[in-house]
């Protein structure tokens, strides 16, 4: 079958700019790691990305919760990860449906 212009796909496309030294770090790493195409190093680079940030995150969350058992207030907890206090008091709330839930099962 012959298609004219791009191929149909069910996929979103993304389209946006970036500037030539990102386009050259890229396609550096898209030949480094020997991609076919410079799609797929960008949504390897993109998903590895995302991997990194949730364990981050939940590393992160580890670390309030622990000094929260300790006895730190949430102010104390605030200031030394540079988060407002409402932000530390939803990061316990959810920590805690989180724990419920798991002992559901």
């Amino acid at each position: 079958m012959f298609y004219m212009g791009s191929m149909p796909t069910s996929k979103k496309i993304l389209n946006f700019a970036i500037d030539a030294n990102l386009l050259k770090r890229l396609e550096d790493f898209r030949f480094d790691n020997r991609f076919n195409m410079l799609s797929q190093a960008i949504r390897h680079l993109i998903d590895g990305a995302l991997k990194m940030n949730e364990v981050f995150r939940k590393k992160k969350n580890a670390k309030i919760t622990l000094a929260y058992l300790e006895g730190q207030t949430i102010k104390q907890i605030a200031k030394d990860f540079d988060m407002t206090e409402r932000a530390v008091t939803h990061t316990l709330k959810s920590i805690t449906v989180t724990l419920r839930e798991a002992l559901k099962e």
